[in-house]
């Protein structure tokens, strides 16, 4: 976090430094400012628009059911997105760890 010394009210450094600090160089950090500027507001809201956007892209009704196991739980299906996009989703549980969950989707 930066210096306790200088107050920072820049709610976006605030909420994703502890993301931020290990994926940039401490100097990217560093320009990064402590004051938050109003003109940050546009990119914010576009980011929220655009996952509005892909929620309702997702959650459309075009989806056809591809394969379906209601013994082991799972739900598949498939489409092509007006882009030509295709596209797969599946829903499934999987009981287990943390750790067997990552051993499933790796």
């Amino acid at each position: 976090m930066p210096s306790s010394a200088v107050q920072v009210n820049n709610v976006f450094l605030l909420k994703y430094d502890p993301y931020l600090r290990p994926m940039l160089k401490k100097e990217d950090m560093d320009q990064i400012s402590e004051e938050y500027q109003p003109q940050h507001d546009q990119y914010k809201i576009r980011s929220e628009m655009k996952l509005k956007e892909m929620d309702m892209k997702i959650l459309s009704p075009d989806w056809a059911e591809l394969y379906t196991d209601k013994n082991k739980g799972i739900v598949s299906w498939q489409r092509t997105s007006d882009e030509g996009v295709k596209s797969m989703k599946a829903e499934f549980i999987v009981e287990g760890t943390m750790i067997n969950l990552l051993k499933v989707l790796n």
